[in-house]
């Protein structure tokens, strides 16, 4: 299969470890179950720095076998707080008109 342009969103996790638990390779989980190995590239090894980080990634897709692996091209990290909830804000509660 050749390999095609694709964007996906998902958290970086470990792939493969050496014998003394060092991360070697990751992958992106994407919110819907799909897994792709990342390739070994310069920006591909950078994502070992940022493990259970919510990343997009656009690159080339190519089937290996079973696994789908992506080269990357171009990554974006995400905020972990800009989940569309407001931060929880503590403010001193005073008299009865305070809801619970």
């Amino acid at each position: 299969m050749q390999p095609f342009q694709i964007k996906i969103k998902g958290i970086v996790a470990p792939s493969q470890w050496d014998k003394d638990g060092k991360v070697l390779q990751t992958r992106i989980m994407t919110f819907n179950e799909d897994q792709f190995e990342v390739a070994d590239t310069e920006l591909g090894r950078s994502l070992l720095l940022h493990i259970r980080k919510t990343v997009t990634a656009a690159g080339e897709m190519q089937s290996i076998g079973s696994e789908k692996q992506i080269r990357i091209h171009k990554l974006t990290f995400h905020d972990e707080t800009s989940s569309g909830l407001e931060p929880h804000q503590n403010k001193p509660r005073t008299g009865p008109e305070q809801s619970f």
